[in-house]
């Protein structure tokens, strides 16, 4: 018993768990900017519920009525050469055609269709070049024709195969575990 319990904590370390949190610090906006740098200097942003978020009691919102785009942005603690998934949800109170939003992160780049009144969802995925990657959600809109939000963002480590080393710590935990079993039998 107490072979399997290691090998089973040598498969844990070697795949770094089974539980992991999002990179994203405040990605449900709950404590408002927290965490988030924004800079509109045509506009404003901000947090709130009166787009009816779709997740907890807050959201992003954020208008910029000229040249250049808003950027609300977070410093994301990665590793060079890493993959990782993006997920949030974004909508507009406007369904005016020159409200746009963006995003930027890693080798990523998308441009989002905004829609006024429904929330929708981006998964995508991108590598990390360094040990700090930007996200940037880049914004703008028409003068007077409402605002741009988001909420729910995650980012999370794609699963990676386990480094050489543990991978042979998991296979001679495993060989443990076989030769106790036949010495059993």
């Amino acid at each position: 018993m107490k072979l399997r319990s290691l090998a089973f904590a040598a498969a844990l370390a070697a795949t770094g768990g089974l539980s992991h949190a999002s990179l994203v610090t405040n990605g449900g906006f709950e404590s408002g900017l927290a965490g988030w740098s924004c800079t509109a200097p045509s506009g404003d942003c901000g947090t709130g519920a009166f787009a009816g978020p779709p997740e907890g009691v807050a959201h992003f919102w954020g208008f910029q009525n000229a040249a250049p785009d808003g950027v609300l942005t977070q410093s994301l603690a990665t590793g060079a050469g890493e993959s990782y998934s993006i997920s949030f949800q974004y909508n507009s109170s406007s369904d005016e055609p020159t409200n746009t939003l963006s995003l930027t992160v890693g080798d990523l780049i998308a441009v989002l269709d905004v829609q006024v009144g429904v929330w929708k969802t981006y998964s995508g995925s991108f590598t990390a070049s360094g040990a700090s990657t930007a996200l940037d959600f880049l914004f703008r809109t028409l003068g007077g024709s409402g605002t741009v939000q988001l909420d729910a963002v995650v980012v999370d480590r794609l699963s990676t195969v386990p480094a050489p080393g543990g991978l042979a710590l998991v296979l001679a935990a495993l060989g443990l575990a076989a030769a106790a079993r036949r010495k059993r039998a």
